[in-house]
């Protein structure tokens, strides 16, 4: 009998102390996942989307507020026997759970014209050149429809294909005379003109690689 007694003493301290440590760590709970919310989101969307990183963070101080006030409600503790305030906890879950299904969507539309991460440059993207051409993808695997290995985009070939898709093949230059010609970018130093020679010493010039 002591040590049955003993158990239910033990179990009431144990709540307790229990009950204290979420009364003192749930109040901080919104904070910490709202700030954790904040940097993750923030440095997800610059890197999909390039924008300036103040501007989305101006944007995101102003969407995460229902965000705030959904996790204060659902992180509340409420010992009354019958809670007329339980509707606002079922609505503030509901916002949590709009409020990530909104950010995934977010990140799906903003990224679907972006292929190198805009922080380090890391490819986003993954291609598989396929009979109807280059088919593009979100996550490294295999083409669904032919079966091809996916391979992550690369500078060179973002650049052959996106001057492909606008038209801009290389087209032969004829130049009688290497005056007036700009054959590199002023500002930038890069190439403007190729050549090619053939076997007999002629120059065949052109306006790309």
């Amino acid at each position: 009998m002591e040590g049955r007694k003993n158990k239910i003493i033990a179990i009431i301290i144990f709540a307790v102390i229990l009950v204290l440590i979420l009364a003192i760590i749930l109040p901080k709970f919104p904070i910490f996942v709202v700030k954790k919310t904040f940097n993750y989101a923030v440095q997800n969307l610059v890197n999909v989307s390039g924008l300036s990183s103040w501007l989305v963070k101006g944007i995101l101080v102003f969407i995460l507020i229902p965000f705030y006030w959904a996790l204060l409600e659902v992180s509340k503790l409420n010992f009354q026997l019958f809670n007329r305030k339980k509707s606002h906890k079922k609505l503030g879950k509901f916002v949590i759970i709009a409020y990530i299904g909104l950010f995934f969507l977010t990140m799906f539309f903003l990224g679907r014209g972006t292929y190198f991460g805009h922080m380090k440059g890391e490819a986003t993207k993954y291609y598989a050149v396929t009979p109807e051409g280059i088919r593009f993808f979100d996550s490294p695997g295999f083409d669904p429809k032919y079966g091809i290995e996916l391979r992550p985009v690369t500078l060179d070939m973002m650049m052959k294909y996106q001057k492909k898709t606008m038209g801009m093949q290389p087209k032969k230059i004829e130049i009688e005379s290497a005056k007036g010609i700009e054959f590199f970018d002023p500002i930038t130093g890069e190439p403007k003109v190729w050549y090619y020679l053939d076997n007999e010493g002629n120059y065949e010039f052109c306006n790309g690689p």
